[in-house]
């Protein structure tokens, strides 16, 4: 028996028991809101949640709080009065400050 042999025999018989994988997606309690979770993390992590009605909401709010602040950019249609034009399809060092 060569010396590689005898190596992959000792690993194959030295290989930890086996363990069920924890459950991917576990189920939510009854209780438990997605959304109030979502908020707490956000907010733990320093981000702020805004609720926002519609587009129109969020195109006056990214005005009002980023308005002169810098470049902003979007793909949907329905923020372009807030926000570049022309920007797609550009050397990507062009977004360095967007």
């Amino acid at each position: 028996m060569s010396s590689r042999s005898r190596i992959l025999d000792m690993v194959k018989a030295n290989q930890p028991d086996l363990k069920e994988l924890p459950e991917l997606f576990p189920s939510w309690d009854a209780d438990q809101s997605i959304v109030e979770t979502f908020k707490t993390v956000l907010t733990v992590i320093g981000g702020t949640v805004v609720p926002l009605a519609n587009l129109e909401e969020v195109a006056s709010y990214i005005s009002e709080q980023y308005g002169s602040k810098g470049r902003i950019i979007s793909t949907l249609p329905e923020l372009a009065p807030v926000t570049e034009a022309g920007w797609e399809n550009k050397d990507p060092h062009e977004y360095e400050n967007v």
